[in-house]
């Protein structure tokens, strides 16, 4: 991976995700542990200007919008169902995460599967994107703290435009609540396209370390987050198993959508841009039937 050197020993071992603290994240901000730093084994050796805006401090906290892929819960979760042989994206839809019903009580205080696909649309970010950068974390109750039970954040993956960091796929189990409550946060960090050229071209005058700081000074972090249920509460994901669109943008779910053509898509990726997130029972599919 360019720009990035790999991690060897402890630290490779907590590459797929790194647990921490509520107390941690009180004190130093979320907004600062949060870094897409560790991203599929690999530890950029320059953060630049993306980390230095991540220990900005974020808005206030937005709903995370929320889609549901139509029909996943009974889809294998291996692959997307648009990767799969003669699968097609157009025609699919996907429907607010909130408006479902309720969610699967089989799941209600089991330990579940969150795959992490990646960004949708899945090309590249483009020039013409303000994003920078996107992290995705998971809070849960660890009941089993000698100190009491706590609230813990897992970095779960981040991807990054420059140092470039794709975000890999990786997989994450995770304790729900007995309500099915699974909480996300996603911290987006974005910049407008004529401030990063000038940063871009800063880096010939005064270095990358000070042209990074120069565009973290411009840049904006914004939080989502959303805490599922399986419960018919109104206005809350309900939680299940199947697919789901995590958006990076305010509202992007919030409406049915019908999926468009792969080059549709990718050319409204500002306003479709999102984390695609899988939600299985820890034994798999299988296990239920």
């Amino acid at each position: 991976m360019h720009g990035s050197t790999p991690v060897s020993g402890a630290d490779a071992e907590r590459s797929a995700g790194t647990v921490f603290s509520r107390r941690q994240a009180v004190r130093g901000g979320l907004a600062t542990l949060l870094l897409p730093g560790v991203v599929g084994g690999f530890l950029p050796e320059a953060v630049g200007s993306v980390a230095q805006a991540l220990t900005l401090p974020t808005s206030a906290a937005r709903p995370l919008s929320i889609g549901y892929l139509e029909g996943s819960e009974e889809a294998s979760l291996k692959r997307l169902p648009w990767e799969v042989q003669g699968g097609r994206l157009r025609g699919q839809r996907v429907v607010p995460a909130a408006s479902l019903w309720s969610g699967d009580t089989r799941l209600s205080g089991e330990t579940v599967r969150v795959r992490v696909y990646g960004l949708f649309p899945s090309n590249p970010i483009g020039n013409a994107e303000p994003l920078e950068s996107a992290t995705f974390a998971i809070r849960y109750q660890q009941q089993d703290d000698p100190l009491g039970p706590s609230e813990l954040d897992h970095l779960a993956w981040g991807v990054r435009r420059w140092p470039f960091s794709r975000g890999n796929r990786l997989e994450v189990w995770v304790p729900i609540g007995v309500n099915g409550e699974l909480e996300l946060i996603v911290e987006v960090a974005t910049q407008e396209p004529a401030t990063r050229a000038a940063t871009r071209a800063a880096i010939r005058v005064v270095g990358a370390e000070a042209a990074g700081k120069l565009g973290a000074a411009a840049s904006t972090v914004d939080r989502y987050t959303a805490n599922f249920t399986i419960d018919g509460v109104n206005g809350q994901p309900k939680l299940q198993r199947g697919i789901y669109f995590l958006g990076l943008g305010t509202g992007a779910w919030d409406q049915e959508v019908e999926l468009p053509t792969a080059k549709e898509a990718a050319a409204r990726a500002g306003e479709l841009r999102s984390v695609i997130i899988a939600v299985d029972n820890a034994l798999g599919q299988e296990a239920w039937r």
